[in-house]
């Protein structure tokens, strides 16, 4: 079952000036609000490639919970035509009745409102998922 939240320390941090960052409080809502709408997407190609390895069964994989955010240090205003955000995403499975959590980053053209998500960070994934599934 897909369940997207959003983090309380997230609120908090939305309350904090983010002046200093060179971002308004509006726009960094707005981009927010984006990120968590783009990682569904950004999953569905995490989990296209996990299905795609011979090495998992990909039946045994189920969604736990999906939770992203804005990030703020690798996001910068460049111009409106090519504006991307960054975000930042945790997606939570289970696979053989194990949990396996992986950590992910992911762009949104704000303009398209496209997610773009690299083939080496889905890659990434990829490896990393085996590895918890060996450890575990």
């Amino acid at each position: 079952m897909k369940r997207l939240r959003v983090p309380i320390l997230l609120s908090m941090a939305l309350s904090y000036p983010v002046y200093a960052n060179g971002f308004q409080v509006e726009e960094v809502r707005q981009w927010d609000a984006m990120c968590r709408e783009g990682a569904a997407n950004h999953e569905r190609r995490i989990f296209d490639a996990l299905s795609n390895s011979e090495y998992i069964d990909w039946t045994e994989i189920e969604l736990v919970e999906i939770e992203s955010r804005f990030n703020y240090t690798d996001t910068s205003t460049i111009g409106e035509e090519e504006q991307r955000v960054n975000c930042d995403v945790i997606i939570s499975y289970t696979y053989q009745n194990k949990p396996i959590t992986l950590s992910s980053v992911y762009q949104v053209a704000t303009t398209e409102m496209e997610t773009l998500s690299r083939v080496d960070v889905t890659e990434r994934a990829v490896i990393d998922f085996m590895v918890r599934v060996m450890v575990n």
